[in-house]
């Protein structure tokens, strides 16, 4: 559990949060965009004391329709559908 928020702009920006639940490790940032790709922002560490992160995104808001975050193992950690 979370929050993701996109900032418009040059570049568009995604600003997550991760409700820390205990999980320590390192996750995947993605987004889903209109037509079904997804692309990895970068990775990160989740931690007590890693739980936000804000990434620069080279498409507009309007392309980004979703982002989770993913273990190295493929399991979903979190996960945010956007709208505008």
């Amino acid at each position: 559990v979370g929050k993701a928020t996109l900032l418009s702009g040059t570049p568009t920006w995604l600003v997550m949060t991760l409700d820390y639940t205990g999980w320590t490790g390192r996750v995947s940032c993605q987004v889903t965009l209109r037509g079904g790709r997804t692309e990895t922002l970068g990775t990160f560490r989740v931690g007590p004391t890693y739980d936000s992160w804000t990434l620069p995104i080279a498409v507009p808001t309007s392309d980004v329709v979703g982002a989770r975050l993913v273990q190295a193992n493929g399991t979903l950690l979190a996960s945010a559908k956007l709208s505008r």
